[in-house]
């Protein structure tokens, strides 16, 4: 059966301004800040087709626990799903478990092509896998397409593949465009040659990088559409510092601290790095994954009774070594959580 989602937001301005830090950021210094509303939130769903978490323990959803964690989001306002054709059969799953009548805005996103140069052809597949992905997903359209692979659209002749999403924008079927990317280089890339609607990124508690260098800033002002991911950094705020692999030794002392900050501000872990993300009003959306009803609801409960709490000096918490807020440069996953 098909189904409708919505689709579509306008351009907003854009300018020249440049990155830069800002302290505004921060909600303990901005009151205009928006507030920590659940519809803020989006639910990523990598794991409902990967086994994505640092802990191997973690095993995937089935089906009707899928269900079961749509309905809980969806009874909560949680309106954003983040999906993508690399996600196993996650777009699949999704498409036989929501329901006819649901109001989530979709984002998918594009295939990674391993090719050196884009060509009209690499156009005409990411427009085939895109119509493959609704099929799958059961919609005739989505709110949001995104580059998955942004070297692809950085890369020689990436702007085949922005033409053919901008076709899809005209066309109705993809709202907004744009691109899922890793660092401030590639955002200023991308501002300097796309006109994007929407941008997936990095940004947690310990990942402050493109807070700090203003980059965050920089996409509200040209009217980007921002949704945060790896909010819990896959799981690794919460790994025990006792028991942490030698790789994530020297981050050790920072997450005690955390525990230690969130407990004096009366939050659990989850909730203190969930707040203060939500405390930033440059960003739109903060993407969180969960394998089990249970763990959703702790997480909405922890938000939904954290009023005014929030850890103190925030700031502090930053992180600068890529190895570590980077998880492309962590070892394999099962042998980090087998350690």
């Amino acid at each position: 059966m098909i189904r409708d989602t919505e689709a579509a937001a306008a351009h907003g301005n854009r300018d020249d301004t440049r990155a830069g830090p800002d302290k505004t950021l921060y909600h303990e210094n901005n009151p205009a800040a928006p507030s920590r509303d659940l519809r803020r939130l989006g639910l990523g769903t990598a794991q409902f087709g990967l086994d994505y978490a640092i802990d191997c323990r973690e095993t995937r959803p089935d089906e009707p626990q899928i269900a079961e964690i749509l309905a809980a989001a969806a009874a909560s306002g949680m309106d954003v799903l983040d999906t993508a054709p690399a996600y196993g059969n996650a777009e699949t799953i999704l498409g036989r478990t929501l329901p006819p009548t649901h109001r989530f805005r979709i984002v998918t996103k594009t295939t990674a092509f391993p090719d050196d140069r884009m060509t009209p052809a690499n156009a005409d597949a990411l427009i085939d896998q895109f119509h493959r992905s609704l099929s799958a997903l059961r919609v005739r359209s989505v709110y949001g397409l995104m580059i998955h692979k942004v070297d692809n659209l950085l890369g020689a002749g990436g702007g085949h593949l922005f033409e053919a999403m901008e076709t899809l924008r005209a066309d109705g079927v993809a709202g907004k465009i744009g691109a899922s990317v890793y660092s401030a280089d590639q955002i200023e890339l991308i501002l300097d040659r796309f006109p994007i609607d929407l941008i997936q990124l990095p940004v947690s508690i310990l990942d402050q990088r493109l807070i700090e260098s203003g980059h965050l800033r920089v996409l509200k002002q040209r009217g980007v559409e921002v949704h945060a991911r790896s909010a819990f950094l896959k799981g690794l705020i919460f790994a025990d510092p006792a028991a942490l692999p030698s790789h994530f030794g020297p981050v050790g002392n920072t997450l005690s601290e955390l525990r230690f900050r969130a407990g004096e501000a009366g939050l659990d872990v989850a909730t203190a790095a969930l707040t203060f993300l939500l405390d930033l009003d440059d960003i739109d959306t903060v993407l969180i994954g969960v394998t089990k009803t249970s763990q959703l609801a702790k997480v909405l409960d922890g938000v939904r009774e954290s009023a005014g709490a929030r850890i103190r000096s925030p700031q502090s918490f930053s992180v600068a070594d890529p190895a570590i807020v980077n998880p492309a440069l962590w070892p394999d996953f099962k042998t980090v959580a087998a350690q």
